[in-house]
């Protein structure tokens, strides 16, 4: 398969312990080495790979033991952190992140020395693959994690292991359950249940039905006196009601007379001030207005008001005729408003449909825009899909391509096998010259070494090369053809996009067409409404002017008909005054008597106010009773149902524990093999020969133990009380790196903090010879202190794939940084 990215070079500025800028060039380099005394930056350049990727660190994300912000990591001496990784791999991908203290960060990304368009972080986070959490899982081993697996305790250990495995979230789900908060409301409630049951006590002390009832008895008869006075007030009431009647009728008359000669004189003044009117010219005029009204009436459709309107011989100098013109003037009054409001309608619909018929073309030129620049995206998804397929066609030749590639894999184990056999046997006969084949058992002497050295070399020159070869070509046509799978997606969210434009741009040409039309139609009804406006106002001016005169010989002729009314009326207001009687003494002594009365009416009442109100306070209380003894069945209700929550909450931790269990022995069955595996490529040792990690329950939660099997006696002992710490440390970092192989992902460099600590030369040869093999990762970063480390190395591998950097304290500029190899 091909590889994934590499780190082929790395900037620091202003990060943690950097200052001013430090270049790292790793290149080729199959091993990158960081040399230098605690405090002199070596753990601050592998977390600015990791903070240059996802934007944080081990210590600013929630795994880490001490939390810390991001203002932490920028040098104190800086105001800004800068950091550029490249990568390579079928592309350069470069990244630069950046933040200012007291900023936000900021992240540019360049593909093959091109920009990024659009959302650079999710880009980003599509190239890698891998989250920040399983980046730490599996690409970082960290000093801080092996320590936890090495030293901690049952829960500290366990805790790590679970973030290893990615299962940490039931742990924090379990005591996220609020067991303490149900407790804390069950008592809450028992409380409030002896709070109602005192009130209960009190209220039963102070107030009894009995009291309610003699209250009641009070009450009514109270109520029967406060009556019979009510009675004797109402009849003098009545008495002094009519005699009231007289008097005001007596001082009414006297009044009208006093305004009758009032009005009659008035009157007299203004047949002074009226002016007489030309009854042949007011009557001209009236027949040509109310003409012009009915044909302007009719042209708005006002059929009824029409009717109303009199004509020919219907026209007089009446006030029917007044009335009926002053309504035909409202009516026409009104249409001006009418027609007013429906103009200023009319323009603002106008404007209205100007404005949606602006919008909707704007937002045709950019869905033009749009459509322009996607075209070019279905052309090249019709060439892909032409020329390899539909998605679901690829895939499946991936996986015809990907069984081949096994299948050749599995030959070229076979062969490598053969090709030790015939070493192994070569070897033999040149010491030994007769030897027994280890596969068949037949004799082999010297003459046949010269057959084996012809069959090694034929394996190791074509059959072996050919089977490489030809995994090479099919991993190189594989990871193709995967490019084009994932670029054929990707242009079909554009291509459809694109059509959903299309349909978009359609639906807005129609919804165009269609306010233009109604645009034009709106322009023709505002001239129509202004034009009736107009004539309206016309006519409204015409009909104000002959209601004027109309009304001013109505009035003249009303004030001499009143004139002789009020003469008649004078005369008889005289003859009634004489008729009517009236004795005012009898009056006052009957209104003494009714305030005497009213009195007493009033003392009785608010007697009975106060006993009403101490029947409601009582009533009240007594209904209280009845609430208090209601509610506290509700609470002890919910007592109930909060007491069966609990217990069910109690039975969901207990779920969460065992499926916390299950899960952990799922994890440890799935990575059992391969830890083993790598813990004896590591441990060069004999008196340990197999590791195992076990899910156990203790004190009713499931913790981890590790033991190990020994080879003396077979037994199985615990690594914490048996093992060393250098032998621990070679478990721990046994299955650290099984993490690596446990899940697919495109990064192919693996970073060790201070990995090698309390671990003797024989066990640190034999972890880089394990780093250095062709499965494992082609890019290994090592941060230590042990310089001795270097030697080992270049024992292992070719000195051209090793570079070597030292750091050395710098004091405020910053790490000093060495290439010393």
């Amino acid at each position: 398969m091909s590889r994934g990215f590499r780190i082929e070079s790395l900037e620091i500025e202003g990060f943690r312990a950097f200052n001013l800028p430090r270049k790292f060039k790793l290149g080729d380099a199959r091993f990158i080495l960081l040399i230098g005394p605690i405090g002199s930056g070596k753990s601050s350049v592998l977390k600015a790979i990791e903070y240059a990727l996802y934007g944080s660190s081990y210590e600013i994300t929630r795994l880490g033991p001490v939390r810390l912000k991001h203002e932490d990591v920028i040098n104190d001496f800086k105001d800004m952190l800068n950091i550029e990784l490249v990568l390579g791999g079928e592309h350069e991908l470069r990244v630069v992140r950046s933040r200012k203290r007291g900023g936000v960060g900021k992240l540019r990304v360049y593909i093959d020395n091109r920009p990024v368009k659009g959302e650079a972080e999710s880009f980003l986070r599509s190239c890698i693959v891998l989250g920040h959490e399983d980046f730490l899982r599996e690409i970082v081993i960290h000093h801080l994690i092996l320590r936890d697996i090495v030293e901690g305790g049952p829960v500290r250990r366990s805790v790590a292991l679970d973030r290893l495995f990615g299962i940490e979230m039931l742990e924090q789900t379990y005591k996220s359950i609020p067991l303490t908060i149900v407790e804390k409301k069950i008592d809450e409630l028992k409380m409030r249940i002896k709070e109602v049951d005192l009130e209960l006590a009190r209220i039963g002390s102070l107030y009894t039905p009995q009291e309610l009832k003699s209250l009641e008895a009070d009450i009514e008869r109270l109520r029967e006196k406060v009556s019979t006075i009510q009675q004797e007030y109402d009849y003098i009431e009545n008495l002094l009601t009519k005699l009231e009647e007289a008097r005001l009728k007596y001082g009414l008359l006297l009044e009208r007379y006093s305004n009758l000669e009032s009005q009659l004189e008035d009157i007299e003044k203004r047949l002074e001030e009226v002016e007489e009117v030309s009854t042949v010219e007011l009557i001209s005029d009236m027949e040509d207005v109310l003409e012009n009204t009915i044909s302007f009436l009719r042209d708005m459709l006002y059929e009824d008001i029409i009717k109303e309107i009199p004509r020919g011989d219907e026209i007089s100098l009446s006030e029917k005729v007044l009335k009926s013109t002053s309504k035909a003037l409202d009516v026409v009054s009104s249409i001006v408003r009418d027609l007013e409001f429906k103009l200023e309608d009319l323009v603002n619909e106008r404007m209205e449909y100007k404005r949606r018929y602006d919008v909707l073309r704007s937002r045709k030129l950019d869905l033009e825009s749009e459509i322009e620049r996607l075209l070019h995206y279905r052309y090249e998804y019709m060439k892909l899909v032409k020329k390899y397929g539909i998605p679901d066609d690829i895939e499946k030749r991936i996986e015809q391509k990907e069984s081949e590639f096994l299948r050749l894999n599995r030959k070229s184990r076979q062969l490598r096998n053969l090709w030790d056999l015939l070493k192994i046997l070569i070897d033999r006969l040149r010491l030994e010259k007769k030897i027994e084949c280890p596969v068949c058992g037949s004799k082999l002497v010297e003459d046949d070494l010269k057959k084996i050295l012809e069959r090694k070399d034929r394996l190791e020159k074509k059959e072996l090369v050919d089977t490489i070869t030809r995994m090479e070509r099919i991993e190189k046509e594989i990871e193709k053809l995967r490019e084009i799978l994932d670029r054929i997606k990707e242009l079909e969210e554009k291509v459809r996009k694109l059509e959903e434009l299309e349909l978009e741009r359609e639906e807005l040409e129609r919804k165009t067409s269609k306010l233009n039309n109604i645009l034009q139609h709106a322009e023709e009804n505002i001239h129509i409404v202004r034009d009736k406006i107009g004539r309206a106002k016309h006519l409204e001016v015409r009909l104000q002017d002959l209601i004027s005169k109309l009304s001013t010989y109505l009035e003249r002729k009303d004030l001499i008909e009143k004139q002789k009314e009020l003469h008649s009326k004078l005369k008889s207001i005289k003859e009634e005054l004489e008729k009517l009687k009236y004795e005012e003494d009898r009056y006052l002594k009957l209104k003494k008597k009714r305030e005497e009365l009213r009195r007493t009416l009033f003392e009785n009442r608010v007697k009975l106010e106060s006993m009403l109100k101490d029947y409601e306070r009582t009533k009240k209380e007594l209904e209280k009773a009845h609430y208090l003894f209601k509610n506290k069945e509700l609470l002890e209700k919910k007592l109930r149902d909060l007491e069966t929550l609990h217990k069910r909450l109690k039975s969901v931790r207990n779920l969460l524990r065992v499926v916390q269990a299950d899960l952990r022995t799922r994890m440890l069955e799935r990575i059992r093999s391969n830890m083993n595996k790598t813990f004896r490529q590591l441990y060069v040792h004999p008196d340990l020969v197999e590791v195992d990690i076990r899910a156990v329950e203790v004190a009713k939660r499931s913790i981890y133990e590790i033991y190990v099997r020994r080879s003396s006696d077979g037994e199985w002992v615990p690594i914490y009380s048996k093992l060393s710490d250098g032998q621990r440390l070679m478990i721990a970092l046994s299955l650290l790196l099984s993490i690596y192989k446990l899940y697919p992902h495109n990064i192919d460099f693996i970073l060790l903090d201070e990995p090698f600590a309390n671990i003797n030369g024989e066990c640190r040869k034999s972890i880089l010879k394990l780093l250095a093999r062709t499965d494992s990762p082609q890019q290994v970063l090592i941060a230590t202190q042990d310089e001795t480390i270097i030697s080992l190395i270049k024992k292992i591998i070719d000195k051209d794939k090793i570079i070597v950097y030292k750091l050395t304290y710098g004091g405020v500029e910053g790490p000093r940084v060495t290439r010393i190899h």
